[in-house]
């Protein structure tokens, strides 16, 4: 436990007994949500016309696949992140 609270960083939190560093700079793990509304709108009107399947669409436009099934699938959701 650190005694001199003035000797702190500022970003250093002290909550309670405590010490929290804050992050500086964040990296991100996943890839969640990083598609294009453009790319997936027309990758779910190409499966809609029937002009190719999930698979093919989502390697072309560069989407993930269950999104794009789940999406292709329910009529009443747009190409919109929610």
């Amino acid at each position: 436990m650190v005694t001199d609270v003035h000797k702190l960083n500022k970003s250093t939190k002290i909550m309670g007994c405590f010490v929290v560093h804050m992050v500086r700079t964040y990296k991100r793990k996943t890839m969640r949500q990083s598609w294009d509304e453009t790319a997936m709108n027309n990758a779910i009107q190409t499966v809609k016309k029937g002009e190719m399947g999930i698979k093919k669409a989502s390697a072309t436009f560069n989407v993930l696949k269950t999104t794009l099934r789940r999406r292709a699938r329910n009529k009443s959701v747009t190409a919109r992140r929610v």
